[in-house]
């Protein structure tokens, strides 16, 4: 099920996912039940398999943790697109104030973003060469 709200394609992506991985837990708890019964040939491979898979998580603990410039750069792109987001508030209004249910502000929500990620864009990716 795809929300109204997603602005970009791989939100939408990321929440379809966690949907379906919500929808489907009674297979994969079938799976590691089968999985955390070895026989007793398999056991000693197991332990040595751990290892280094310990090892990869010490060195990705030792990275510097990544931070993202764009919601900053959409913070001081907003005060630009303050026609967008006065539009949208007074749409948001009007339907509060509906009471058939029938209206909504998606044309809007989407100028407003639009608008922001026009001006965030080529920021972020200077920011990020």
């Amino acid at each position: 099920m795809v929300k109204w709200w997603c602005a970009t394609g791989l939100v939408c992506r990321a929440a379809e996912a966690e949907e379906q991985h919500q929808e489907a837990p009674q297979e994969e708890v079938a799976e590691e039940k089968a999985e955390e019964t070895p026989s007793e040939e398999e056991a000693p491979v197991e332990e040595e398999e751990d290892a280094p898979a310990e090892e990869e998580e010490e060195e990705e603990e030792e990275e510097e943790e990544v931070h993202d410039p764009k919601p900053e750069l959409e913070s001081s792109c907003k005060p630009k697109c303050v026609k967008q987001l006065l539009a949208l508030q007074a749409c948001e209004k009007r339907v509060e104030e509906d009471e058939g249910g029938e209206k909504h502000c998606t044309g809007q929500y989407f100028d407003y973003w639009g608008c922001v990620d026009k001006c965030a864009a080529p920021k972020v990716f200077r920011k990020l060469k």
